[in-house]
């Protein structure tokens, strides 16, 4: 016959509760990682465009517990920039914080690179701007660009009304002459090099080259 202790059901409860107690309370292996996270600008009046973003990414340092700090838990992490109180041009600089992340529970910001953004906005417009196709080369001996046009002539863009103001066209991607001898219709995307500013119409164009053999003299 078994013989069990007396209080057997108390002491195996104490035990129980000190191994959860040991669980919970010994310490964690904390460590830290640089995490790359993207920056998410909200909240922009309609009315308003944003025309200068001084970073678009950051560097992260975090401290935390090491199985928080992978890549998979972190992959969300992203900060956030509410621009909803710039209602009319202006330049904002803004120190990032923890509150600025949605970072895991006990995973906490140490410093963020660069620690400040830098924001500009200004009013929302619009302009027709003409398109010019992009020509590289010359066409081969013998034959003529007799006339070259584009469909359709004109592009919108969208942007901060600064910006626009000193856009007076734009250009297509490149088109090689060297192989061509008749008549071509080619597809093309027209460019804009500033990257603050849209295409509110689509980019896509069509430019036609009339092209001949040259006349015998």
């Amino acid at each position: 016959m078994w013989w069990l202790p007396q209080n057997l059901g108390w002491k195996l409860g104490s035990l129980a509760i000190a191994i959860v107690l040991w669980v919970a309370l010994a310490p964690r292996e904390e460590a830290v990682a640089v995490h790359n996270a993207p920056v998410l600008y909200r909240n922009l009046n309609a009315d308003m465009w944003l025309t200068e973003a001084s970073q678009d990414s950051l560097m992260l340092e975090l401290r935390g517990p090491a199985r928080l700090l992978t890549a998979p838990n972190l992959a969300d992490v992203v900060a956030v920039v509410d621009l909803a109180g710039m209602t009319r041009p202006s330049e904002r600089t803004i120190t990032l914080d923890a509150s600025h992340l949605n970072l895991p529970t006990d995973v906490v910001l140490q410093r963020a690179m660069p620690a400040q953004l830098r924001v500009r906005v200004d009013h929302r417009q619009t302009k027709d701007v003409p398109v010019e196709p992009d020509m590289i080369g010359e066409v081969p001996a013998g034959y003529q660009l007799v006339s070259k046009s584009v469909v359709p002539e004109v592009v919108r863009l969208v942007g901060g009304e600064q910006r626009l103001r000193t856009m007076t066209r734009v250009r297509t991607g490149g088109i090689q002459l060297r192989d061509l001898t008749e008549p071509a219709e080619i597809e093309v995307r027209a460019l804009v090099e500033d990257g603050m500013v849209q295409f509110e119409t689509s980019p896509a164009v069509t430019v036609k080259l009339d092209i001949q053999p040259k006349r015998k003299k």
